[in-house]
């Protein structure tokens, strides 16, 4: 897909793009987290789905539920009722005791009206777990198809969603601690992306200039210096991914690169 197949998600470049919702001032991945981000002036969320034991996708990062709720074990042995049920705050604050696990569809409803959404997969499993079927049904039946970016580090799970929405947007996430071959996105050409999302420390002129040759578009993640995002934006990032949109946002005000 050509870059300016994008433009309906960048209409601010570089977007900033809240990292789990403002999740360095509230429960992540949370619908309060998401909320107060569009309210500190974010151009689109990122969040994290994957699927409970019931196969609904709820929206939390990581595979066990210790971290950031009163829960424990593993996402995928709990249903959505008892995932459901969790308290998603107090970990985070008292302030937010009672926020809870999103359903994505619930997040789609109130959130994806307001401001695209870069939807992280998930799923690392080589066969999958159906989890992109799931996604790419539910955005289709909502109507949100040119609202969503679809992210993973697994290209083998966005091949999957190439293949059952090639009209839903793409991004192949990189980072410096993952094997070459997924390092420099060798197998690219399985996720067939239209943005890099990049780890800041991958983030320059150069990897800005290969991901341009590949026609895609390139957000950085995650940027929270104030300095790097106004760097990254000279160097011509489309997005920038942020903990603290409100900071992010002050510093490119400030130092405007791109119009």
């Amino acid at each position: 897909m050509p870059i300016d197949d994008l433009a309906y998600l960048f209409h601010h470049v570089p977007a900033v793009i809240a990292h789990r919702g403002a999740s360095r001032r509230a429960p992540e991945n949370t619908l309060e987290a998401f909320r107060l981000a569009l309210e500190l002036g974010a151009h689109a969320i990122e969040l994290d789905v994957m699927l409970s034991r019931d196969r609904v996708p709820v929206v939390i990062h990581d595979t066990r539920l210790e971290r950031t709720t009163d829960g424990t074990g593993q996402v995928h042995e709990h249903t959505w009722a008892e995932l459901g049920d969790l308290d998603a705050g107090s970990k985070f604050s008292a302030a937010f005791r009672g926020a809870r696990i999103p359903h994505l569809e619930h997040v789609l409803e109130e959130i994806g009206r307001r401001a695209w959404i870069n939807i992280e997969l998930k799923n690392y499993a080589t066969r999958g777990d159906g989890l992109e079927q799931v996604v790419v049904d539910l955005v289709a039946r909502m109507g949100l198809g040119r609202k969503v970016l679809l992210s993973s580090f697994n290209p083998l799970s966005l091949g999957r969603a190439a293949r059952l929405a090639p009209q839903v947007a793409r991004g192949l996430l990189t980072m410096p601690a993952m094997p070459v071959f997924l390092r420099e996105g060798w197998l690219a050409f399985v996720a067939k992306p239209h943005s890099y999302n990049l780890h800041l420390d991958q983030t320059n002129v150069r990897s800005v200039r290969a991901a341009r040759a590949r026609g895609a578009r390139v957000c950085a993640w995650t940027v929270n210096d104030p300095t790097d995002a106004v760097r990254i934006a000279a160097q011509g990032v489309d997005g920038i991914i942020t903990d603290v949109p409100d900071v992010i946002l002050a510093a490119l005000t400030r130092n405007p690169q791109r119009g």
